[in-house]
């Protein structure tokens, strides 16, 4: 840690290799700090396609248009929260028995702990919910200035999704943590604090599996479901798993979106970026395990290729969702036929083929290799 000009500083840099959440993607950098290995860790983990569906396809209407325009109906990229926990000691950091928050990260800090404090970005100048509307989430500390009276924080802010240096006074963090410390508990932590440290002990070393990716594009090609959760039991819902599931919404598109709100579409707009970012893990994962000698160079190019491919189809789909943005916002009373969205549709049974065809290919050269 370093500590000039009454500086404390524990080593940091923005982890945006591929967004997993505000939290993992964090603590994988603190573990590239420690070995750049870990580099590999967020395109190795398990991705894949998931969507819901009513199973009783008479549920009522209003219900179903509620639940469509906060995306649930939307074929969503889930991520694999990674196992990484166990390299860290981990402490829920009882505030209340320091003179004040202030005190209380100020001591983990210094014994060499990241923090996460959850606080409500309301109170963030610069940050998109500044000043416009409540957001309890749980930023990352790193360091403390005393001259300058200001928290070193990695944050999205500013952009969601996109991590950035971003500094916070000691007087913004105490009100934006006010909320927090009435209630007793935070939304991460049972605290609102939790203190990260490595374990000195542990060997720091990540590398990627043929046997894992196997496994994460078998996943991909198999269609499972189930319906434990409490979305699920609320609305009678199935969650589906598998590529099947962008063939699914290519045919309930033309009768879903005609009757979506032009406040709700941006969210559709928003989850879009999603299957780029699956795009972009790919190819780097090509690149790495081609770079490890588990592809043949024919390989990588072929694979590489459809990937870009793909990562064209997906944008051009984003972009038609903006296209319909701007035509809602423009006339947002006039009625859409549903006729308007075929060409979408087709484009989603095209992504759905070559989807599986590249999964397919990608699975078969390992498995022979």
């Amino acid at each position: 840690m370093s500590k000039v000009n009454q500086d404390y500083k524990l080593p940091m840099e923005p982890n945006n290799d591929i967004w997993i959440n505000c939290i993992y993607n964090n603590l994988i950098a603190i573990l590239k700090i420690q070995n750049q290995s870990y580099g590999k860790l967020s395109y190795s983990l398990s991705r894949n396609y998931s969507i819901y569906q009513f199973k009783n396809k008479f549920n009522a209407p209003e219900v179903e248009m509620k639940i469509f325009g906060e995306g649930i109906f939307v074929p969503e990229v889930l991520t694999q929260i990674p196992k990484i926990q166990e390299l860290f000691d981990i402490v829920e950091v009882e505030y209340w028995n320091f003179p004040s928050v202030h005190e209380a990260i100020m001591t983990y800090l210094k014994m060499g702990y990241y923090l996460f404090v959850d606080l409500d970005r309301f109170y963030f100048p610069g940050g998109i919910e500044y000043n416009v509307r409540r957001f309890i989430h749980p930023s990352f500390v790193y360091g403390y200035n005393r001259d300058l009276r200001k928290y070193y924080m990695i944050e999205d802010c500013t952009k969601p999704r996109v991590l950035n240096y971003y500094e916070l006074s000691h007087d913004q963090l105490e009100v934006a943590f006010d909320e927090i410390r009435r209630k007793g508990e935070g939304l991460y932590s049972k605290t609102g604090i939790k203190a990260y440290k490595l374990i000195s002990t542990t060997e720091y070393k990540y590398k990627i599996t043929k046997n894992d990716v196997i496994t994460n594009l078998e996943n991909l090609l198999t269609e499972s479901q189930d319906d434990s959760s409490e979305l699920c039991k609320l609305y009678d819902l199935n969650r589906i798993y598998g590529l099947n599931c962008i063939r699914q919404f290519s045919s309930a598109i033309t009768d879903l979106f005609p009757r979506i709100s032009s406040q709700n579409i941006v969210i559709h707009y928003a989850l879009a970026s999603f299957p780029l970012d699956f795009q972009k893990s790919n190819l780097i994962l090509v690149d790495i395990l081609f770079n490890e000698g588990l592809l043949s160079e024919k390989a990588c190019l072929h694979l590489r290729e459809q990937y870009i491919a793909l990562s064209q189809l997906w944008t051009r789909y984003r972009n038609n969702i903006f296209y319909y943005i701007q035509k809602k916002e423009i006339n947002p009373d006039e009625p859409i036929d549903p006729s308007y969205f075929l060409p979408l549709s087709t484009l989603l049974n095209e992504i759905y083929h070559k989807e599986t065809l590249v999964t397919q290919y990608f699975l078969e050269t390992l498995q022979s290799s």
